[in-house]
């Protein structure tokens, strides 16, 4: 049986990979999960020093700080370009230039 291209595990030409870290974060968040439900159906010792909230407050940390991870990682917006009709120029508005100056033709 030959290997077809999307098989292979090297991408192909044209195709795209996941940034690097991307999985080993996927596994965190998904790992994090876990541990955070599983919380709730263990045992706690009698004597366990720290506050009930303290547990379920880092993991919630710990995948707020790994799905940001991972938006930064992607970054969906970095290929986005504003359309034309949204800069300063063709709103009229020329902050950046300076002050308006009267045309030297009248008829402008």
């Amino acid at each position: 049986m030959a290997d077809s291209p999307a098989s292979s595990a090297a991408p192909v030409a044209g195709e795209e990979r996941d940034p690097e870290g991307v999985p080993f974060l996927a596994f965190v968040a998904l790992f994090t999960v876990f541990r955070f439900a599983n919380h709730f159906l263990r045992a706690h010792p009698g004597t366990f020093k720290l506050p009930d909230w303290f547990y379920p407050f880092l993991y919630a940390v710990v995948l707020a700080v790994t799905l940001l991870l991972i938006v930064w990682r992607i970054r969906p917006w970095k290929t986005l370009h504003l359309p034309r009709s949204l800069s300063f120029r063709d709103q009229g508005d020329d902050r950046r230039d300076g002050p308006r100056r009267p045309s030297p033709d009248p008829a402008l």
